[in-house]
């Protein structure tokens, strides 16, 4: 195998982008929220911000910089692709899912 932690990582997400493309979304917003790359890039923003720290007094304190670094990071954030059609995502969240049974 060429690139096994692409294929891992594909196999990882397959099941939430199959999810995604079932809600009958636009294309920009399937692609936007079909990949981790919005959660993979707000972590690794705080990362930057707070990768020197390695000694934090309690578990409280690891997740107070954590969620100020989060904030800082989100001054960099651009908009998603789609985010005209957010009100899409609404409807199908708030509509009751049909289960199918055979």
């Amino acid at each position: 195998m060429l690139h096994p932690g692409a294929a891992s990582s594909l196999r990882e997400g397959l099941a939430e982008t199959l999810t995604v493309s079932r809600l009958n979304l636009s294309p920009l917003l399937v692609s936007s929220l079909g990949s981790t790359n919005l959660i993979e890039s707000s972590f690794s923003r705080a990362r930057a911000r707070i990768g020197k720290i390695t000694n934090y007094p309690s578990g409280q304190a690891a997740l107070r910089w954590c969620a100020s670094a989060l904030l800082l990071a989100e001054e960099g954030f651009r908009t998603i692709k789609g985010v005209k059609d957010l009100w899409m995502l609404k409807v199908a969240l708030d509509t009751p899912l049909e289960v199918k049974t055979q």
